[in-house]
């Protein structure tokens, strides 16, 4: 009879160097490698932190300002739209959109300007990075208009 797997998620994997290492994985939550020899005590208390986190909400997320990019950003991710992309699709526009908020997660979106997708498109190397910061820009403001919380997309003026 087999025996139940205490660590379920756990897999064991023997890298290009010949070392086993244990990795954790949820699909398309969580993906690491826990430390230490499997079962020992510094495994134990980074899988249970793993689990936790996958269990308890962000306290980032609980804080996020309706009127802020991050707010439209949230509430993007929340519809049937975003939704039905592809998985492939869904972790390109996370990356993106992530980026999105670190540069101007606490702004308020209604006040955007032509000046200010242009600033943010010039942080960017090379112009089909920029151009992919104002598709973002521009398929976010978009939907605040679907929405009805904006009237026109600043974007489409850059």
């Amino acid at each position: 009879m087999k025996r139940k797997n205490p660590f379920p998620g756990v897999s064991r994997v023997t890298d290009r160097h010949k070392k086993v290492r244990y990795r954790f994985r949820v699909y398309g939550k969580i993906d690491m490698y826990l430390p230490g020899p499997y079962g020992s005590k510094e495994f134990c208390i980074a899988y249970d932190r793993a689990i936790a986190g996958l269990t308890e909400p962000s306290p980032k997320a609980a804080r996020v300002d309706p009127n802020s990019f991050a707010g439209l950003i949230v509430r993007y991710k929340s519809t049937m739209r975003y939704a039905d992309l592809s998985l492939s699709r869904k972790k390109t526009l996370q990356r993106e959109l992530a980026w999105l908020m670190d540069q101007i997660g606490d702004l308020p979106f209604r006040s955007f300007q032509k000046k200010h997708v242009e600033a943010l498109m010039k942080k960017k190397a090379g112009p089909v990075a920029a151009n992919t910061v104002k598709k973002n820009l521009s398929m976010l403001f978009n939907f605040a208009i679907g929405e009805e919380i904006l009237k026109d997309n600043p974007a489409k003026l850059a």
